[in-house]
């Protein structure tokens, strides 16, 4: 992929890099933590396929089928004894006068058509594999890959019995309308109309070529059917909630971010019908953050606020009424806020509520007596009264 300017999660512009494998960069932490979930399966195996075996071997992914476990491989190549194909690569030579388009080895221009040396990647018979193109290279535009991606597996997969493949089903988390079967492996081309030859994979491609494989099982029925890029993965505005200036921020949230999938439901939210999620971004620096803060979030951390009334005693709780969970004070950075319903949130709506958290609900549990009745002091944390707090805000 051309990733050297591009976000390896939307296709944005991008800048900051993955501070563990260097191989990918992201626009902003939001999209670098909703990649996670894909990059990490290749974050540290791409430090380790750093050295490349000979000047012939290519580096691809490969999708196992009985576990969850994509990964780097180095696959060796050879030269195409296609006439024709050799005959249309000596006249793209002469086309660019040798002067090789980004990605192409020396090797492909002496060895003519380097092709990948499957050996026994799709089974112990050695089969040869069929292949799809699902993402083709668009040079035409300012957001492009300068080449293409196809997967290759069993010609027969429907025939011979092969089980579902299950990292793309986990990298797919249910988005894909067909499966697919049996080892997979994806390979990049030189070329985005007419491949040349094989060529590196980096860590930016594996999401590329996951959305671009969901596309083309979701619009494709016994077909093959080429695409320019994945579409950018639709976002949604969220609001970044800091413990220093500016507390409260705008921010874009890819819908692949995990505040969608963690589901965390604050329960003063909860309590008062706000319907958001939060996502908590842990003080500590991660490969998969790039972007911390010294302080916790405080104001986002009262939203959390445990209105559990169950009894304090019960093993299974995990915090007394009216505390705050402590990783919420003592170990967070920043907290992300988006809406339920997939809608914008402004920074003065998150604001709001954050204040109302700290200044009607906090001192109402704390203030109570240990024989107040909490049924009866949850009576008084309603939507009327949240409703009533913003109006007096002004």
């Amino acid at each position: 992929m051309a990733s050297g300017d591009y976000c390896g999660h939307c296709g944005a512009h991008a800048y900051k890099a993955c501070v563990q494998c260097r191989g990918i960069k992201y626009c902003t932490v939001e999209c670098q933590e909703a990649d996670w979930y894909t990059h990490k399966y290749l974050c540290k195996n791409y430090a380790k396929l750093s050295q490349r075996p000979g000047p012939s071997w290519r580096r691809a992914i490969l999708l196992p089928a009985e576990n969850v476990d994509p990964h780097f491989i180095w696959i060796d190549t050879e030269a195409n004894e296609d006439e024709d194909r050799s005959r249309s690569t000596n006249e793209a030579q002469k086309k660019y006068n040798f002067d090789r388009p980004r990605g192409v080895p020396v090797f492909d221009y002496i060895h003519k058509y380097a092709v990948p040396k499957w050996a026994d990647l799709f089974g112990p018979d050695r089969a040869y594999p069929a292949q799809s193109t699902v993402v083709l290279g668009n040079t035409g535009s300012g957001q492009h890959l300068d080449h293409s991606i196809n997967l290759h597996y069993r010609d027969t997969f429907l025939l011979d019995g092969s089980k579902d493949n299950r990292s793309f089903a986990q990298l797919a988390r249910g988005r894909a309308t067909s499966s697919l079967r049996g080892p997979v492996v994806i390979c990049g081309w030189s070329k985005v109309v007419d491949p040349i030859a094989c060529r590196d994979l980096d860590p930016s491609d594996l999401t590329v070529a996951i959305e671009g494989t969901i596309e083309h099982t979701m619009k494709v029925n016994g077909g093959i059917k080429y695409f320019t890029r994945p579409k950018i993965p639709k976002k949604l505005t969220g609001v970044k909630v800091n413990s220093q200036h500016p507390f409260y921020k705008q921010v874009d949230v890819p819908l692949q971010h995990p505040v969608f999938f963690n589901k965390t439901v604050p329960q003063v939210c909860s309590r008062i019908g706000l319907p958001v999620l939060t996502y908590r971004r842990p003080a500590a620096t991660t490969s998969a953050e790039v972007e911390t803060n010294d302080k916790p979030a405080v104001p986002a951390a009262y939203l959390h606020i445990s209105l559990d009334t169950t009894d304090s005693n019960d093993q299974n709780k995990n915090v007394a009424f009216g505390l705050v969970p402590q990783e919420w004070l003592d170990n967070t950075s920043s907290v992300l806020v988006v809406s339920v319903n997939k809608t914008a949130l402004s920074a003065q709506f998150v604001e709001a509520a954050c204040s109302f958290a700290e200044k009607e609900v906090l001192p109402l549990v704390t203030n109570a007596s240990s024989g107040t009745n909490r049924d009866e002091l949850l009576c008084q944390i309603t939507k009327e009264k949240w409703v009533q707090f913003v109006v007096d805000s002004g």
